[in-house]
């Protein structure tokens, strides 16, 4: 009876170190879930944030710019920070489950460098004669720059979110990243209102006093 004792006993601890063991693995496998989702939710944070700061550059440069040389000078710049920006969100390495939405986080990035560089080449060529016609021009690639805005939220931020969750991933967040501020400063009306300041102050005409 004693053999079998000691038998059982051993087979108790045996199981009991097993248990203990794949509770550990278990743990790290947790562990390191969270840590890849995090890692990777850290650098797109650095992009989406820095996006977020391009838009509102845009929006300076579009209420402020003396002349559209100068603002399509300052577009130029921006629009290459935003190619940087979509070639950061290209390099990423995500979890394999967040490969789809990384997609379309490359996506709305490149529209906001579609936009951007559009307005850009449209000041660039725009006259007094085609005023109407380029704010027109101009207004579209404000819509792409809106349009960003809701693939950033509704095809990249949302479905990462509920990745997240559906992985029992908790504490990590997906950031945000607006680009437009205020829908108002990207109309045809506020674009020739823009377009009507820069035209009297480089005719040195009546005073057109900016966007409303």
């Amino acid at each position: 009876l004693q053999p079998i004792l000691r038998l059982l006993a051993l087979i108790a601890v045996l199981v009991a170190v097993l248990v203990f063991f794949g509770l550990v693995i278990q743990s790290c496998a947790s562990t390191s879930k969270h840590d890849r989702f995090s890692s990777y939710m850290t650098r797109v944070g650095r992009i989406a944030h820095g996006s977020q700061d391009d838009g509102a550059s845009v929006a300076t440069a579009l209420t402020t710019g003396s002349t559209a040389a100068d603002i399509a000078k300052s577009l130029d710049g921006i629009a290459e920070q935003e190619r940087q920006n979509v070639s950061a969100a290209m390099g990423l390495d995500p979890p394999g489950e967040l490969r789809p939405a990384n997609e379309r986080l490359v996506d709305a990035l490149q529209l906001r460098v579609e936009g951007v560089q559009n307005m850009a080449d449209i000041l660039r060529s725009t006259t007094k004669a085609t005023t109407s016609a380029d704010a027109q021009l101009l207004a579209n690639q404000g819509n792409r720059l809106v349009a960003s805005d809701v693939v950033y939220s509704d095809l990249y931020q949302a479905p990462a979110t509920q990745v997240m969750k559906d992985q029992g991933v908790s504490g990590v967040t997906v950031p945000d990243s607006t680009f437009v501020t205020s829908s108002d400063l990207y109309t045809a009306h506020s674009f020739q209102l823009m377009l009507q300041r820069l035209q009297g102050a480089s005719t040195g005409g009546g005073k057109v006093t900016g966007l409303h």
